[in-house]
């Protein structure tokens, strides 16, 4: 059986312009007027101008695999299957009409990242349990989260950890003193545990004593230097007591320390990427964007691994994010482009690749990026001078389209 991968109804590749005929437009035509009947739900009719489009032009793949998966998705798996082999044969280019990895390999892109596969980490049940907790606490689900350390507690895995957490979870519930009390035991057993002074910081905080605090706040810094958070929360207590001067001096530090922090989850993450592990990469995107909610760079590299996780929508939540930060990077909107590509949303990937090379008049890529767009929007001369532009510019993957595509 066929395996289609469908934004909703995807368009046309294999358009060859140099034996563009009066048949080959008519097929278009009846391809378009198809997409349009299949767009209202009129399939019966949509079928029928299909099969137009076959009879118009029977050299055409893209009318074979357009009938094919309308027959795919009506069950008619043997006529589905000998439309796929017809347009498969005349052009193997013509997959890509239904195909969103297909797209994805063709889209041009500047980025590092290397394939691989994926580290899968080989967890004992104690580790994952903690992980179970870790989720429960993030959605809120304090009494499921403290069943699991408790239990992790009982069974000796690394309890001082585990006190923090169960602090944690009691500080989040404003249960100050037991978040304190357990605080305390976290550091009854590893003094050295700057989280556990900063947890007990700021319980004290919230119930006013704000010289403890500060106290607190302050071992957990001579603990760890770089605990960014723990100068933040040190300059709340300052400001409390009107201590103005100390808390502006414990700001700045927090804030150069997140801006190097943000940095090095930023390399962490590109690491992560040519490594081929992208769930890890994204998680360190994740990291440097929460201390740096504008990083673009960050952003831009985030939204090219939502993309290649499969996970368009959230790239493209990104991509609009670092076209409004950063307006003025042709290479940003040339990401934006490609995701409106990867939702069929032609004219809108063109107005972003025409955003990118008013930018950058010599952007080999966007050239080839919009090439592929009109070519998807059945403006074929448009496509075919825009891969012949980004071939001239250098871009080697243009010469094998215009091969397929254009004729020579």
């Amino acid at each position: 059986m066929i395996r289609f991968f469908l934004l909703v109804v995807c368009s046309i590749w294999s358009i060859h312009i140099g034996a563009q005929s009066s048949a080959r437009l008519e097929s278009m035509r009846f391809i378009k007027e198809g997409d349009n009947f299949l767009k209202m739900g009129n399939w019966n009719d949509a079928m029928a101008s299909y099969g137009s489009a076959v009879t118009a032009d029977p050299s055409y793949a893209d009318a074979y695999m357009k009938r094919a998966m309308l027959n795919e998705r009506l069950g008619a798996h043997m006529e589905a299957e000998a439309d796929y082999g017809r347009a498969v044969a005349l052009n193997p280019y013509s997959v890509c009409i239904f195909d969103q990895r297909c797209k994805l390999d063709m889209l041009a892109i500047e980025y590092f990242s290397s394939g691989g596969t994926e580290d899968i980490s080989k967890n004992a049940q104690p580790i994952q349990l903690d992980q179970d907790a870790d989720y429960f606490v993030n959605i809120g689900a304090y009494k499921e989260a403290m069943v699991i350390i408790d239990s992790l507690i009982s069974i000796g895995f690394e309890r001082d950890f585990e006190y923090t957490k169960k602090a944690l979870v009691y500080l989040l519930q404003d249960d100050f003193i037991s978040c304190e009390e357990f605080a305390d035991s976290a550091l009854m057993l590893s003094n050295q545990s700057a989280l556990a002074h900063d947890l007990k910081g700021l319980s004290q905080l919230k119930r006013g004593k704000f010289t403890e605090s500060i106290s607190s706040f302050s071992e957990a810094i001579g603990i760890d230097p770089s605990f960014s958070v723990a100068y933040l929360n040190r300059a709340m207590a300052h400001l409390r007591i009107g201590n103005n001067d100390a808390a502006m001096a414990d700001l700045k530090s927090s804030i150069e320390m997140n801006q190097e922090a943000a940095l090095a989850y930023y390399m962490q993450g590109t690491l992560y990427s040519q490594q081929g592990n992208m769930s890890k990469s994204l998680m360190s995107y994740n990291s440097a964007l929460a201390l740096d909610s504008s990083y673009s760079k960050a952003l831009f590299n985030r939204s090219f691994t939502w993309k290649m996780m499969g996970d368009f929508s959230s790239a493209m939540q990104d991509a609009s994010l670092i076209v409004q930060i950063d307006p003025e990077s042709p290479e940003y909107w040339n990401l934006k482009g490609n995701l409106h590509l990867l939702y069929a949303d032609y004219y809108e990937a063109i107005s972003c690749y025409d955003r990118a090379i008013s930018l950058n008049s010599e952007y080999p890529e966007a050239f080839f990026n919009r090439g592929l767009a009109h070519l998807l929007s059945y403006s074929p001369g448009r496509g075919c001078d825009d891969l012949q532009v980004s071939e001239r510019l250098g871009y080697k993957r243009a010469e094998k389209v215009i091969n397929s595509f254009c004729g020579r």
